[in-house]
């Protein structure tokens, strides 16, 4: 098997560095003949072959979304190599353990603990950062970003001893992400983001780039520069095609559609919602499913077609589950529907419910949503002048995206029916006090609603 050996290591070279692409399409070539090489080493227990094939087949299978079949080959080699009781486990035992699995987070730590302790058993300084990095995205995995930053920074110190440049750009943009869901220095995630897309060039990792690429895009989008947002996704997303990856071009797709969306331009964010659901299905991602239903029902509420908004609704709630980050998304989108309806029972039940859903990962629509439901319903109340102070805040709040509310017929309406009603002078007046209203206060101020 050494010249196999010698192939595979030349492989994995190829796959992460300048010939990534012309090794995913060897790899893709050959990958039933790979997957009876797998099952043959398993069963001769040939550790030395499976150990030169595991990273690759792990980088092929996670740039090809094909996770599943890493996971078949992983448990396959896990039932046949499990050690004996009181058998000393083979050094390899660990990198399995440490490898693709389906397991809870609290499983999969206990695991990544045994890991760990082969490794250190046997001083594999490379397993170990590997183990560090597991355990740094089950931490986050659990909500726990801080001890995830902690696991990840040793990681990232122990990639760097190594000069392991290609592990380095993982970590660096998992510490990058667990950096943006805490209040830490937000300075250090545009540093470790810089750091990696540079690193990542330089190597000529290209999912790594577009990954970093998209990354930065929803990372602009969240801080509500569009336009920066729009530039990083308009150039990782030709590269997601071609190295053949289809999850992140399906998040991507659904970052973009909320970009375009939130500047008004509706049929193109219905186009590219219905290109990131179609990819969804295609891979059964339930994850990112409703955030491109949600989309959809949003484009045809503003368009008065309540039927398609309702099935939309419905079908996002239901792939969104109790426990999804997508639950605040999908009740902004019920409220909005319910309030476009005049049902303010509705209305009112699903914007507390998203107001109570606090999430660092995705914005719901942004602010804006739960303001303009909160005017339109202070309007039915009686409250002309909160309704008026709303929707000021919304429009001209510095990070808020507007144009989805100058293209809502409903929203235009209002303004036009407050100024009639409070008179021009007033309505002006209580438009520029609003727009200098404090935003958190605000939010809370529409629980009471």
């Amino acid at each position: 098997m050494s010249g196999h050996n010698s192939q595979w290591q030349q492989r994995e070279r190829d796959l992460k560095g300048q010939r990534q692409l012309a090794a995913l399409a060897e790899i893709e070539a050959e990958f039933e003949n790979i997957r009876s090489a797998w099952h043959w080493a398993v069963d001769q227990r040939d550790f030395d072959a499976l150990d030169q094939m595991a990273d690759s087949l792990y980088w092929f299978c996670t740039i090809r979304n094909r996770t599943a079949e890493a996971l078949e080959l992983y448990t396959y080699a896990r039932e046949k190599l499990a050690p004996a009781a009181g058998e000393t486990p083979h050094p390899f035992w660990g990198r399995l353990l440490a490898g693709i699995d389906a397991k809870s987070p609290r499983a999969a730590h206990k695991e990544t603990e045994a890991a760990m302790a082969i490794a250190r058993q046997h001083d594999n300084k490379a397993e170990i950062a590997r183990c560090l990095a597991d355990f740094g995205l089950i931490a986050r995995s659990m909500g726990n970003h801080q001890k995830a930053i902690d696991y990840l920074e040793q990681a990232l110190e122990a990639y760097r001893a190594l000069d392991d440049r290609f592990a380095m750009v993982e970590v660096m943009r998992n510490l990058a992400k667990s950096y943006q869901w805490t209040d830490g220095p937000q300075a250090r995630t545009a540093d470790l983001r810089h750091e990696a897309l540079a690193l990542s060039r330089e190597i000529g990792h290209l999912y790594g780039t577009a990954i970093l690429l998209s990354d930065s895009g929803g990372a602009a989008w969240q801080n509500g520069a569009l336009d920066d947002a729009t530039g990083y996704f308009a150039e990782s997303d030709p590269l997601l095609t071609q190295i053949g990856d289809r999850l992140f071009r399906g998040v991507a797709k659904t970052f973009m559609a909320s970009i375009a969306f939130e500047q008004g331009v509706l049929s193109r964010a219905a186009d590219l919602a219905h290109a990131s659901l179609a990819l969804a299905n295609e891979l059964d991602n339930q994850e990112e499913k409703p955030y491109a239903l949600c989309l959809l029902a949003l484009v045809a509420t503003l368009h008065g077609d309540h039927v398609t908004a309702k099935a939309h609704c419905e079908e996002a709630v239901a792939a969104a589950g109790q426990e999804s980050p997508a639950q605040a998304l999908t009740h902004g989108c019920l409220a909005i529907l319910a309030a476009n309806q005049d049902d303010w029972r509705a209305a009112r039940k699903h914007l507390r419910a998203q107001l109570k859903i606090k999430r660092k990962d995705r914005k719901p629509l942004g602010f804006p949503a739960p303001l303009a439901v909160g005017a339109i319903l202070a309007n039915q109340d009686g409250d002309f002048v909160q309704a008026a102070e709303l929707l000021a805040l919304a429009f001209t709040h510095p990070l808020s995206p507007n144009g989805w509310l100058a293209a809502w017929p409903r929203i235009t309406a209002l303004r036009a029916e407050l100024e009639r009603k409070l008179g021009a002078d007033d309505y002006h007046a209580t438009w520029e006090r609003g727009a200098k209203q404090d935003l958190t206060k605000k939010l809370k101020e529409l629980q009471r609603l």
